[in-house]
């Protein structure tokens, strides 16, 4: 009985690969979204002729994909209105008489 207790204590402290895989998840997305930010400022931003350099560090740093539904966060920073077809139909909801 004390072995069975020792074996799961081991096992129970032993880390499983699924935080670590969830983590290295998290960091790929997180480069993936620091670089579309980057691509975002100078393909867009400067395009357009924006060149405060606070803007543009702000909008560099800014995490955009956080603010957004997550059924749209790939197109985060994407050149393009990101209102969700769940969005538009609450609000025609909302507009529509009762």
């Amino acid at each position: 009985m004390r072995i069975g207790f020792l074996l799961s204590v081991v096992l129970l402290s032993v880390p499983l690969p699924v935080g670590s895989l969830h983590q290295a998840r998290r960091d790929t997305d997180i480069e993936q979204y620091t670089r579309e930010r980057a691509s975002m400022v100078a393909e867009q931003l400067r395009q357009r002729g924006i060149s405060d350099a606070r803007v543009l560090d702000v909008m560099r740093k800014v995490p955009r994909h956080l603010f957004v539904p997550e059924s749209v966060r790939p197109l985060a920073y994407a050149d393009r209105p990101l209102l969700s077809a769940t969005v538009r139909r609450s609000r025609s909801r909302l507009s529509s008489p009762t």
